[in-house]
């Protein structure tokens, strides 16, 4: 009997929480996550606890960007 085998990838993902200067989370806020080296761009938005996620990413060098309603 074989033991299971996965292929490698080359896949990473970007998680976070966005917070305003007083540490309270921005649920709604738009985010803009760039890849530097192709230019393919993601969007997707915080959940209601401030989170966000970017799963599947190919390796490499990104930018987010994040805008919200009341901040600049």
């Amino acid at each position: 009997m074989q033991a299971p085998t996965w292929a490698q990838q080359d896949l990473g993902s970007i998680t976070g929480r966005i917070v305003d200067p007083s540490k309270a989370v921005i649920g709604g806020a738009n985010m803009t996550i760039t890849n530097q080296g192709t230019g393919v761009k993601l969007a997707t938005v915080t959940n209601e606890a401030g989170n966000y996620a970017a799963r599947s990413l190919p390796y490499g060098n990104y930018q987010i960007g994040v805008e919200a309603a009341g901040f600049r």
